[in-house]
């Protein structure tokens, strides 16, 4: 019988799992993402957490006590580096040690360390490492790691294309269908990290509403690395969060090209106590009020926000600039 590997749907789960996948699928495992983010998942996060933590670590908890002895085990990354003298949130580094503390683990967990920052070859022993749980053959191992790596370079090349398919949000398929409309009203740039851009109960179900409303969804992967790369270049000093650079990325990016209409507007997703959004938010607010004339909306999202005041700033929000088209 295959052992069950679960993989909690929260944080870098939007950006790795056809990855992460692939991989324990290849090596003989059933893999089972945990629910869609709801209510309970919300409450049982906050509960098994400390209240300084922030929403999406949160909700990460909730996930994993989603999975807590369904599976035999659940994966939990540590993941300190994806690029070369870049970083990510510290707490994601620490994300193994905080569920261990708060939570009574009663499946066996996966723990992979992620560090680009210091050499490649460690990651490839750490995935030799995890592969062995499943199989003692090497060579099936680093097969099933490079179909896993083909699988997301796909998974990133659609993206780029901007194909989402609308059960993106609550099933883990692969995305068939396009964010941008061929009859849209309105362009709007909704950035943000993954993790509050791609899971609706988080942003409050906020791109099904757009779509909706015949509004083109642009999101932050859809700028390929090389644009990103790019953008970032041109500060003054270089900045070492990863996540950070991709958004910043965005700004710059439609900010420099305003004149081609790319964009009518941003929408901006910020999580209350996130130390490096509290910066890389009010960066591009800054930039994008006194280079451009693109409007800017910041939504700053926690457990505590209210579905109905974030509708009614988003709908003054586009009205505001529809009314600006027309004049």
């Amino acid at each position: 019988m295959a052992l069950k590997v679960g993989i909690p749907r929260a944080l870098m789960f939007y950006d790795y799992w056809p990855l992460w996948k692939r991989f324990f699928t290849e090596l003989g495992a059933e893999v089972v993402f945990s629910d869609p983010t709801s209510k309970k998942i919300l409450n049982d996060g906050i509960r098994a957490t400390v209240d300084e933590a922030c929403l999406p670590i949160k909700i990460y908890h909730g996930h994993v006590l989603n999975l807590n002895g369904k599976v035999d085990y659940i994966f939990i990354p540590r993941l300190v580096s994806v690029k070369r003298k870049e970083y990510l949130c510290p707490k994601l580094s620490g994300l193994p040690d905080m569920i261990k503390n708060n939570i009574n683990i009663i499946s066996k967990t996966i723990e992979i360390d992620v560090d680009w920052s210091k050499n490649k070859k460690n990651l490839k022993k750490e995935v030799y490492r995890i592969g062995k749980i499943f199989t003692n053959n090497p060579f099936k191992i680093i097969y099933a790691y490079n179909n896993a790596l083909k699988e997301l370079k796909n998974y990133r090349k659609k993206l780029t294309k901007g194909f989402v398919s609308e059960d993106f949000f609550h099933q883990a398929t692969m995305p068939q269908k396009k964010f941008v409309l061929d009859d849209c009203n309105l362009k709007i740039g909704v950035l943000g990290h993954p993790y509050l851009v791609y899971d609706s109960f988080v942003n409050m179900n906020l791109i099904n509403k757009l779509k909706k409303m015949k509004i083109t969804v642009l999101t932050p992967e859809m700028l390929s690395y090389d644009i990103i790369k790019n953008q970032v270049q041109k500060l003054e000093k270089p900045l070492f969060w990863s996540l950070g650079n991709r958004l910043l990325g965005n700004v710059l990016y439609y900010q420099e090209h305003q004149d081609r209409k790319l964009i009518d507007g941003i929408i901006y997703l910020v999580s209350f106590g996130c130390g490096p959004d509290s910066l890389i938010g009010e960066l591009a607010e800054r930039w994008i009020r006194k280079n451009s004339n693109i409007p800017f909306l910041l939504l700053t999202i926690d457990e505590h926000t209210g579905e109905a005041g974030v509708d009614t700033r988003i709908e003054a929000f586009l009205d505001m600039i529809e009314r600006r088209k027309k004049k």
